[in-house]
């Protein structure tokens, strides 16, 4: 049985974000990408929009197409992407397509996340586009009440 979530949704993509967050200080240690300030009592790092937007389209991307449409994030709360008649994807490539979708809208996130709270399905702008919806797997012990 699945169920739409949303506080799980947004943890996963937490999760994503940060490890998004980790692979830009690599990448700006090997190539200058970002901008860490490491000056005294003060640690961070900080991506322009083009740069927060080529990361994270090319992590989705990827990451979607190789984890079948998962993220850790995802993986790590059981959360899985259907089609919106509850089918997985018939060709990879569909990951592909979604991911970069996901990427390419990461500087409207918060929007995307206002709309999986107030639409009825849970869908972000990348599942209308896409036609899928996230769900999580749970045992029918679990399921509280069905919408």
């Amino acid at each position: 049985m699945y169920i739409k979530t949303v506080g799980y949704r947004w943890i996963a993509f937490m999760i994503d974000i940060l490890i998004g967050g980790v692979i830009g200080v690599i990448l700006n240690f090997l190539f200058g990408f970002g901008t860490l300030d490491t000056s005294p009592g003060n640690l961070s790092f900080s991506m322009n929009l083009i740069e927060a937007t080529s990361l994270y389209t090319v992590y989705f991307t990827c990451i979607e197409y190789l984890m079948y449409g998962q993220t850790p994030g995802k993986k790590a709360l059981n959360i899985e992407v259907k089609t919106i008649d509850m089918k997985s994807f018939e060709k990879r490539e569909y990951y592909l397509y979604r991911g970069f979708i996901k990427g390419i809208l990461i500087i409207a996130s918060v929007i995307s996340f206002l709309i999986v709270v107030f639409n009825k399905d849970k869908q972000s702008f990348h599942d209308l586009i896409m036609k899928t919806i996230v769900v999580r797997k749970v045992e029918a012990n679990q399921v509280v009440s069905k919408d």
